[in-house]
């Protein structure tokens, strides 16, 4: 299932593929600070967000799996026990 946040995996990727192919595909008779310096920054900046938006969603994963029931379900047991102190049949 997709989540809101996992748009951010696909701006990592975007910006990886984009640092690669700035850094590789540079002309070779012009070398420029803007292939040079670009591409890899480009590169580690989406290695950074997409490592970043990977740790969340597995922190977050985490969080939904460590509780005993999931959200919005109903507990069945407290409602009929509820039911019973009140005296209702």
């Amino acid at each position: 299932m997709l989540r809101r946040t996992d748009g951010f995996a696909l701006l990592g990727i975007l910006l990886l593929l984009a640092g690669v192919l700035l850094y590789l595909g540079g002309s070779s008779h012009r070398i420029s600070l803007i292939y040079w310096l670009g591409g890899p920054l480009l590169w580690f900046a989406g290695f950074a967000v997409l490592v970043g938006w990977l740790s969340a969603r597995l922190l977050s994963g985490a969080r939904c799996t460590s509780s005993s029931s999931p959200k919005g379900a109903l507990n069945t047991n407290s409602n009929a026990s509820n039911i019973k102190q009140k005296g209702v049949r």
